[in-house]
């Protein structure tokens, strides 16, 4: 049984943006939630209730928001990573202190909102065996950073930072279970090791070429957020798929609504506006009269002027970012 899930919550240097000039990475809007939280969610769904939240020295809204806004019955306990700290050694001290199997998550890395609970079924909870979320389609803008090669019994055979030309090879998702066998292999690894040197991905890979047995778990699509656009992107999966496409703000008469939308408190929205489809508007932001949005997202504090028309675009204080 898997008790507990680690989350890496710092800055991804794979994740670019030009939106985080006014809070950390992890904290950038999804359907009214940070990121790591909708994450955590997917987790808690499906039975982890206690979790270890990895954070740099710049998250300390992340730290903040979880310890007064998010669940009360969640156990949390927080880990600094400093400097150019790898992720191996911080999992590898993680894994010596509790010596049990974890669930291991990046902030920024969706799946399909039920593949946690499928992940951490039976089947997969009771294994021993490292298991890695992978899937044949990606929603992002960019290209995949790792690739899986499995045989007929989904075991993996090879990972690589390459598109191997093997048609059986999937994408790599970043969520996994980590097995007793991968916990013992953390807990050996030295201060003197090459292996902190490599991220989740890489240290995979190395534990796959000792010869040890790593199973994958297929899902339907993976959605890494790397680029803004990929943000606009979780927001419109969000609004098809999950339950929180409300409007929670006043609105006059006159403004239109074409589902699926959703405006959170606080926001101001003029008459005669036309909001939608696919459109978020987070709390704080203002819209003039007559304005159209489709397909946009629209970040706290953020204003457009009246009459304007925007469409497939973030907008934030400092811009309308076109994606």
């Amino acid at each position: 049984m898997i008790e507990f899930a680690v989350i890496m919550a710092m800055a991804s240097p794979d994740h670019k943006s030009e939106l985080t000039y006014n809070r950390p990475p992890a904290m950038l809007p999804a359907l009214g939630k940070p990121l790591v939280v909708r994450i955590m969610e997917r987790l808690y769904r499906a039975g982890i209730h206690k979790f270890v939240v990895v954070l740099g020295a710049q998250e300390g809204g992340v730290a903040s928001y979880l310890n007064t806004s998010w669940l009360p019955d969640v156990e949390m306990e927080f880990v600094l990573k400093t400097g150019d700290t790898p992720i191996a050694h911080i999992l590898s001290q993680i894994a010596r202190q509790y010596r049990q199997p974890f669930v291991f998550s990046t902030y920024n890395h969706f799946t399909h909102s039920r593949f946690a609970e499928h992940l951490l079924s039976d089947k997969n909870a009771h294994t021993d065996q490292l298991v890695l979320g992978c899937t044949g389609t990606t929603l992002s803008k960019t290209m995949p950073s790792h690739y899986v090669c499995v045989d007929e019994e989904d075991c993996v055979v090879a990972i690589s930072n390459r598109m191997p030309e093997d048609a059986s090879c999937l994408i790599l998702s970043e969520l996994a279970i980590c097995g007793m066998q991968f916990v013992d292999y953390l807990a050996g690894l030295t201060e003197s090791s090459a292996y902190f040197a490599m991220q989740f991905a890489d240290l995979c890979k190395q534990y796959l070429e000792t010869g040890a047995a790593i199973s994958a778990a297929e899902t339907a699509w993976t959605l890494p957020i790397k680029v803004d656009a990929d943000l606009l992107t979780l927001n419109k999966q969000l609004l098809e798929h999950e339950q929180d496409a409300h409007i929670l703000s006043e609105l006059t008469g006159s403004v239109q609504i074409v589902p699926p939308v959703r405006i959170d408190p606080q926001v101001s929205v003029g008459k005669g506006a036309q909001i939608g489809p696919y459109v978020y508007l987070e709390r704080g932001c203002s819209i003039g009269e007559n304005v159209m949005l489709r397909n946009v997202l629209v970040m706290q504090k953020s204003r457009i002027a009246p009459n304007e028309i925007v469409t497939d675009a973030i907008v934030s204080t400092r811009m309308t970012m076109q994606v």
